[in-house]
């Protein structure tokens, strides 16, 4: 009789134990799946989002001709400063590449408009460009940064 009671208030806390236990789980935010390989567009899905004056890279004065480099005031200059092989100076003050075909997430139009730092992050003062198009650039970088 001794050894039930003792079964028995064991498994009452066994039970209690399990019982008790509780996970909250935290679901993650969806992220926009990536585009598919070779089917983002400079003319199309790039340049485009840059020349629009509510992100102000070109109306604002910043990315416009004879101001700061690159150069966006046009489709042609546009991709001609950011192509693969145009160097920058990045926030160390070495040199990066604008598009690095081979280390994509660390080229320097990936970083500024992927960052989060107040220096860093591009558009200045206006409102960070979308997840998705953050996507659409680094996959384009990943496809080889064609002016395309």
């Amino acid at each position: 009789m001794r050894i039930q009671i003792k079964f028995h208030h064991l498994l009452l806390i066994g039970v209690l134990l399990l019982g008790s236990c509780r996970k909250d789980y935290v679901l993650p935010i969806p992220t926009p799946p990536p585009p598919p390989p070779g089917s983002i567009k400079f003319s199309l899905d790039i340049y485009p989002v840059l020349a629009n004056s509510s992100n102000h890279c070109i109306d604002a004065g910043c990315h416009d001709s004879g101001s700061n480099a690159p150069d966006l005031s046009s489709l042609a200059i546009a991709y001609n400063s950011i192509k693969p092989g145009q160097m920058s100076s990045s926030s160390t003050g070495s040199p990066a590449a604008y598009c690095d075909t081979i280390a994509p997430a660390n080229s320097i139009f990936y970083i500024r408009i992927h960052s989060n730092s107040p220096d860093q992050q591009m558009p200045v003062g206006g409102t960070p460009l979308s997840a998705d198009y953050q996507g659409k650039v680094l996959q384009w970088i990943t496809d080889g940064a064609k002016n395309n």
